[in-house]
């Protein structure tokens, strides 16, 4: 539900190789070669001008969802005997009879280099979800979606739940949001690794760049990475849409 975020890049690990080597023969060159190798990672923020919505698109044939086993419906309060009631709010839509297709398969193997035992740690899917989500396609038009910069808390703005029960704060934390936004890389980036840094992501973030899945990260409270370079376009413009879902009672405490 909030987050910030940067870009990295990061020379090849050749071209350290290059640089090491060229402070080993040409001595003459160590302020300007140790100037090169200080600078060998750049970081860039890319919090202003993103487009944000609330809730999946409403054409898919499936239900988005984390994972299966720990799935909660997205819930509402409604006003009936002691205010307490919940009402599945999407069960009256009718689209709870949808099947459910589970993004943990994608966002697990983020987590692996934090595995010493290579024994724990998760095989990507050789092959990309076999659905499509309009919102990470990048011909999608997100012209329409409201213009925000990150950190961004969606649930700041209300509106207030006037009944119920009154925790985190009345105001409506839950559910699902979109966001995108197009990040334009050089052609001087060839040949670097190309990250994204999240500050934190409230909660079971996805994040898709030029329609390809790359990875994600459940938790909110964190910061994580994405290598992101075999999806990325060098001297041309670039997709990233980043889904968040936060389910009821994810927090002891406002998350915002």
């Amino acid at each position: 539900m909030r987050f910030g975020i940067q870009v990295r890049k990061s020379k090849t690990v050749s071209q350290r190789s290059r640089e090491l080597t060229a402070l080993i023969v040409i001595a003459l060159c160590l302020i300007c070669c140790v100037g090169s190798l200080s600078h060998a990672r750049e970081r860039i923020c890319v919090n202003e001008g993103w487009r944000f919505t609330r809730d999946d698109p409403t054409n898919l044939s499936v239900r988005l969802c984390y994972d299966e086993w720990n799935f909660q419906e997205v819930k509402r309060f409604d006003a009936e005997a002691d205010g307490n009631l919940l009402i599945n709010a999407m069960g009256k839509a009718g689209v709870t009879n949808l099947p459910l297709f589970a993004l943990k398969p994608w966002v697990l193997p983020t987590g692996n280099a934090f595995l010493k035992d290579p024994a724990r740690r998760v095989n990507r899917p050789q092959q990309e979800p076999t659905l499509t989500i309009p919102y990470v396609l990048p011909e999608f038009d997100d012209t329409h979606w409201q213009l925000v910069d990150l950190p961004h808390d969606w649930a700041i703005e209300g509106p207030f739940i006037k009944s119920g029960n009154a925790a985190m704060g009345r105001l409506p934390t839950a559910g699902v949001g979109w966001y995108r936004k197009k990040l334009f890389l050089p052609s001087v980036d060839a040949a670097k690794k190309i990250y994204l840094e999240f500050e934190g992501v409230m909660s079971y973030a996805a994040v898709w760049v030029n329609g390809h899945i790359v990875g994600g990260w459940p938790y909110g409270y964190a910061t994580w990475r994405l290598d992101i370079t075999p999806f990325v376009k060098i001297g041309s413009d670039n997709i990233v849409a980043v889904r968040v879902d936060n389910p009821p009672d994810s927090s002891r405490w406002y998350p915002g």
